[in-house]
């Protein structure tokens, strides 16, 4: 990470760099001592810190979270999700490998992958556990990006994605957790796979990158969709933009309900304040029926 106030100006966006930190051999790591094992040797390494370092950081991670949902509480919110509950096993590996290098990974050694990625969903639903434990809240955060249809053919979607993605998804429901799925970039191609997981027991996130309203289409009734104001609507679109794209998710994505008005992915920092507000007084304006 590049962070304000130290590689970064003090009010640039932190940044996300891109680099092979796991390296093909640590697949052994996990076979032989577990994903949990090799999360904590990636931190290492990612961090250049001591293993004391990176359990005092994880447990500082921890106190913040407690503090920002307590001060939900207060305002009288209710917390979308109490914390993260996971990854897309697929993305896992491939945010710590870098794309170039795990894409080859997909192609040279995918029996590999293949027995490892169910290790790795059943150590996100033992996580998610313990979260909801912590805070109390049944509905956990699952980041997916790089496992989208926009990236990875069908054939390798089918064997190396979907199946351990939906045995973690069922894994978690069954336990009563209800997973709020982030999932950035263009899912139109994997829309109807969806359909496949329990119905009425996750919520579809979307960043504005996936057709949300063929979603509502193809998914009506089985999930919530959640979603999908993009940052350029906060940013160089007039209020007046913003107003009419939220007034049309409302009448279409929500129609018959199922829906909750969201931007896409996260609010940009160089969000324009009178498109905040129009963002917010599109609900009371459009959100009843």
């Amino acid at each position: 990470m590049k962070l304000p106030g130290k590689e970064l100006g003090d009010n640039v966006q932190s940044q996300v760099i891109g680099s092979e930190v796991m390296t093909r051999n640590d697949y052994d790591i996990i076979r032989k001592k577990g994903y949990g094992e090799y999360q904590l040797t990636f931190l290492e390494r990612a961090n250049g810190i001591s293993r004391e370092e990176v359990l005092k950081g994880m447990a500082e991670a921890a106190r913040i979270r407690e503090l920002e949902l307590a001060a939900m509480r207060r305002r009288g919110q209710i917390p979308l999700y109490g914390d993260l509950g996971g990854l897309v096993p697929f993305d896992a590996f491939s945010l710590a490998r870098s794309i170039e290098k795990y894409y080859k990974d997909m192609f040279q050694i995918v029996d590999q992958l293949e027995e490892l990625l169910p290790v790795v969903a059943d150590f996100f639903v033992a996580a998610a556990e313990k979260t909801v434990a912590a805070t109390g809240i049944n509905r956990v955060f699952v980041g997916g990006s790089r496992s989208a249809g926009q990236f990875v053919a069908k054939k390798y979607f089918d064997r190396l994605i979907w199946p351990s993605f939906k045995a973690f998804i069922g894994n978690l429901t069954a336990k009563g957790i209800v997973p709020i799925l982030h999932f950035d970039c263009d899912w139109t191609k994997n829309l109807e796979y969806f359909l496949e997981l329990p119905r009425g027991k996750f919520v579809l996130a979307l960043d504005g990158s996936t057709d949300i309203f063929k979603a509502k289409e193809i998914l009506h009734g089985h999930c919530a969709l959640h979603g999908d104001v993009p940052a350029a609507y906060f940013t160089v679109a007039s209020p007046s933009e913003l107003d009419e794209y939220c007034k049309k998710l409302i009448q279409i994505a929500g129609k018959g309900g199922g829906f909750l008005l969201a931007c896409g992915c996260c609010l940009p920092m160089n969000a324009r304040r009178e498109n905040v507000e129009t963002f917010f007084q599109a609900v009371e304006k459009y959100g009843y029926y």
